[in-house]
């Protein structure tokens, strides 16, 4: 979605995208090289970003109003793929952001999207499946938590949505009284393996932290400011926790936390930093989710805004705006985007 308004003002602008080979990640890639930004499109495996890459460029290409434009010259290209491993020691992230600064010569924006979430074995899964969408529905129950609905958010899967839906239909005969929570079911965080609670914190935390470390110190060498985003969740905020979620939610509050510490020490060197928080958005992921009527329901009573958004434009437009001059005087808030969710007043838990 084109914000015209912006669209002159964001040209040329480098940013640098982390998580950028797939969804929330190529999604802002896209959307910024529209608004006429100059992408570093950083990920672990570069062979997934030369896609995108070369939409970006061809895209560029199409519409420069010069014929003798060359899109494989360095002098024209509008985005690069760069290998990053958020994950990986710290010299290892510094030598490729080394590497992405080059690129371009500097860079104005860092949009940490880069995250990932421990996978769960075994029992874990279907108490989670069942804690998550629908613990049981008969004569008038329907219990569901809505925080573990939306703390999934992008990182949901096709594969666990089906298995979300198969796993309630098993029990859907059963009343929330029925179920044996105590004493049946292993709590999730003592099942969690050390090396995944690790590899959680790493990349969403610590990953964060030394990319934007890096990133900002060529910002104030370069004495131009800049913008950090960093996109957290609803998972790391008071009312988003879910089973299962120990690692990943304790990751984002994490970054929550970082923003706003980074923002106190960057703010004198006109260094913005701020973190989004999404809830649940329409996708190609939740597709089949979004069709179910109890969610619909469940939207209904709980969801100030009645409806579920997609990430372009309630995500894009507001990176955008973070990008934009107009926003020089943000720094260090948490932006939550979920149609009201997480609000005080609207109920997790809930009888419909």
């Amino acid at each position: 979605m084109a914000l015209e308004p912006w669209e002159d003002e964001l040209k040329g602008k480098v940013v640098l995208v982390t998580g950028a080979s797939a969804g929330i990640g190529r999604e802002f890639c896209l959307d910024l090289a529209n608004a006429g930004c100059k992408i570093i499109a950083a990920a672990r495996r570069v062979d997934r970003l030369q896609s995108l890459c070369d939409q970006i460029n061809n895209l560029s290409s199409s519409s420069s109003s010069s014929s003798e434009s060359n899109p494989t010259s360095s002098s024209s290209l509008r985005a690069v793929a760069l290998e990053l491993d958020v994950s990986a020691d710290g010299p290892t992230i510094e030598k490729s952001i080394q590497k992405g600064w080059e690129a371009f010569g500097h860079i104005d924006a860092l949009v940490n999207n880069a995250g990932v979430r421990v996978q769960l074995k075994g029992s874990g899964i279907l108490f989670l499946l069942l804690s998550v969408f629908i613990g049981c529905c008969q004569d008038g129950w329907w219990t569901y938590y809505l925080g573990g609905i939306t703390g999934l958010g992008r990182s949901l899967t096709a594969n666990l949505c089906k298995l979300a839906f198969s796993a309630t239909n098993v029990l859907a005969s059963k009343k929330c009284q029925d179920i044996q929570w105590s004493g049946t079911w292993m709590p999730i965080c003592l099942n969690c393996l050390r090396r995944n609670g690790i590899s959680v914190m790493n990349t969403n935390l610590t990953g964060t932290w030394l990319v934007s470390k890096y990133v900002a110190k060529h910002m104030c060498d370069a004495e131009r400011g800049g913008s950090i985003i960093n996109i957290s969740s609803v998972a790391g905020l008071n009312r988003g926790q879910l089973p299962g979620g120990a690692a990943y939610a304790t990751s984002k509050a994490g970054v929550n936390t970082l923003t706003r510490v980074m923002a106190v020490e960057m703010g004198p060197h006109k260094i913005r930093v701020n973190s989004i928080s999404p809830g649940l958005f329409k996708s190609e992921i939740t597709e089949g989710l979004m069709q179910k009527d109890w969610l619909n329901k469940v939207m209904k009573k709980t969801v100030p805004l009645r409806d579920y958004g997609t990430s372009n434009p309630a995500l894009t437009s507001l990176v955008r705006y973070l990008l934009h001059d107009s926003s020089e005087y943000v720094s260090g808030n948490m932006f939550i985007v979920d149609a009201g969710v997480m609000l005080p007043g609207v109920p997790i838990y809930s009888s419909i």
